[in-house]
């Protein structure tokens, strides 16, 4: 019933097709600023959480080329986008990687602070959101 009543809608609605754009991305390991994110041996953490970001915006192996045309949503101005080759290919220091994954974040309105896995969450915090982002 539901499923037709849709079916009908979209069939019969007027002008173009709206291209929607739906993004996920994982709740990060631990806050951007904590000790955590910045302590010794971190860059690894860092780097994959920033692949698979990339990767779900759609660039990549599969999606859009690296560097090439517009960056992701949020890619911060002052990281230049179109001599990035890939995580571990561009040089990137923590601090410019951090820079981008807050950068993105924040542009599909998402507060990095409370972005967090729940096990690094404090506990009986209000501000701290455990459940994970389907953006559109």
């Amino acid at each position: 019933a539901l499923l037709n009543q849709v079916k009908t809608i979209v069939l019969n609605t007027e002008g173009p097709p709206v291209p929607t754009v739906v993004l996920t991305y994982p709740l990060l390991p631990c806050s951007p600023t904590s000790a955590r994110w910045y302590r010794k041996g971190s860059t690894k953490m860092i780097r994959g959480v920033l692949q698979t970001m990339v990767t779900n915006s759609g660039f990549g192996k599969y999606g859009n080329k690296l560097g090439a045309g517009d960056p992701p949503l949020g890619w911060p101005a002052d990281v230049p986008w179109e001599t990035f080759r890939g995580v571990g290919n561009s040089g990137l220091n923590n601090e410019n990687m951090t820079k981008i994954i807050c950068g993105m974040l924040i542009a599909v309105n998402i507060n990095p602070e409370n972005h967090v896995e729940v096990e690094q969450a404090r506990e009986g915090d209000p501000n701290i959101d455990h459940s994970a982002y389907i953006l559109s």
